[in-house]
């Protein structure tokens, strides 16, 4: 009885403290105290939001004119660095047709050439520098780390104590128990008790005067015919499922923010995200993008199909739509094995579609197609694509 028992404290422990554990990294960690990075080095960026602050840098610095503001921004990059960069965006905006921001990436690049160069720093504070900051990252990943296992910890052992104390038995008070006659000495049959005799006495042949007071046990009560069989769910008729009251439906509200999101034939892993920010106060909701659905022939710098996603922080799923080539479109096995991803739609100018999640709604237009020449199948890979993104928050 004793192992029984320590078996099942401990298996009721055991089960207490994976509960706290789940209770303690998803609803604490993940809903309550979420992780949030932030002060991130520009060297640490995607390329598309390098580019991004490099054209916003470069246009404070063309409306107001302050060299020493914008190369206090690039002091992230040698002036070389920057140079390259700033060149290199001119020239994709150059490309898109997007003449003005073009002049004032290339206007900040010739400053940024024509300034002084400034005496470069020593190599050993700057590796300080980053191993301070990769320290501190890691040294607040693991309190936060720490502080969620402590609180599941808590929780779990707070749960164990509740539990313990319902299992454990009231203290029966003493003289609360029945006592226990002892039974008489002599043979029973069928409920009646007679007087013992020999084996070789002649056995009784009816009850004598002998025998003490008789009572007959009470008739064993027919359990078969007095237990009802348990009713049996009867399912509704199908007529009924059209009456029943339709699911509120949501419809877009306010229009939350906007991206554009643009795909070059070379860029190397290419995935773009944008954070989506509720209204004032309202914090982060969730998180939208493009990336490479599939690439032709494994070349990550081929992409036949790209998805365009959706990410809700209210729900667990990442909504996606998969936009595919006319290469793709024609071929079965691609197409089955991206239609796991999600939607899938053939690619055109002009086209839109809608990505819905829990509370936010994705409109995405896509605003110019060109496919590469010189592919090994035609129109098979994707050599400049731009989609602009709009989300919404949906109200019931």
């Amino acid at each position: 009885m004793n192992r029984l028992t320590t078996t099942h404290n401990w298996r009721t422990l055991l089960v207490v403290f994976v509960a706290g554990m789940l209770v303690g990294l998803f609803v604490l960690g993940w809903g309550l105290f979420p992780v949030k990075w932030t002060n991130a080095n520009l060297r640490d960026l995607r390329e598309g939001a390098q580019n991004n602050y490099l054209a916003a840098v470069a246009d404070s610095y063309a409306a107001g004119g302050n060299f020493d503001l914008a190369q206090q921004r690039l002091k992230e990059w040698t002036p070389a660095e920057a140079r390259t960069r700033l060149d290199k965006l001119a020239a994709r905006y150059g490309a898109e047709g997007r003449i003005q921001q073009a002049q004032n990436v290339q206007s900040l690049a010739d400053a940024v050439q024509a300034a002084p160069a400034a005496a470069p720093p020593t190599a050993t504070p700057t590796i300080t520098t980053g191993i301070i900051q990769r320290n501190s990252s890691l040294l607040t990943l693991l309190c936060l780390l720490l502080g969620v296992l402590v609180i599941g910890a808590g929780l779990g052992l707070l749960a164990w104590v509740i539990v313990a104390r319902l299992q454990q038995p009231a203290a029966i008070p003493a003289g609360a128990l029945p006592t226990i006659e002892p039974l008489p000495t002599g043979n029973v049959i069928d409920g009646e008790i007679i007087g013992a005799y020999s084996a070789d006495a002649e056995p009784p042949s009816r009850l004598t005067a002998t025998t003490t007071s008789y009572r007959p046990p009470p008739p064993i009560p027919d359990t078969v015919s007095t237990l009802q069989e348990p009713a049996l769910p009867v399912a509704a008729p199908a007529s009924l499922a059209h009456e029943m009251p339709a699911s509120t439906t949501l419809v877009p509200g306010k229009r939350l923010a906007e991206f554009d999101a643009v795909y070059h034939q070379g860029d190397t892993d290419y995935d773009e995200a944008f954070v989506v920010d509720g209204e004032a106060g309202a914090g982060y909701r969730g998180e939208c993008g493009m990336g490479i659905a599939s690439a032709l022939d494994s070349d990550s710098t081929q992409a036949t199909a790209l998805e365009v996603w959706l990410f809700d922080k209210s729900d667990i799923h990442t909504v996606t739509t998969v936009l595919i080539s006319d290469h793709a479109q024609g071929n079965p096995a691609l197409h089955e094995r991206l239609a796991e991803k999600g939607d899938i739609l053939p690619i055109a100018p002009n086209q839109i579609f809608t990505i819905q999640a829990k509370t936010l709604a994705l409109k995405a237009e896509v605003t110019s197609v060109t496919y590469a020449e010189g592919a090994g199948e035609p129109r098979s890979v994707f050599e400049y694509v731009t989609i602009h993104l709009t989300v919404y928050a949906l109200e019931a």
